[in-house]
């Protein structure tokens, strides 16, 4: 994708949130790549 890193995040969270909607997880403390801490 051609999208600056700011408009990339924005766009993969609001994917995120859509297939989070349609898929809810079983798990209470599955995480999001998007909820993970950079290590650098």
């Amino acid at each position: 994708m051609a999208l600056e890193h700011a408009e990339r995040r924005r766009w993969c969270s609001e994917i995120s949130g859509i297939n989070k909607s349609l898929n809810p997880s079983k798990k209470s403390k599955e995480k999001s790549i998007l909820d993970m801490k950079p290590t650098r």
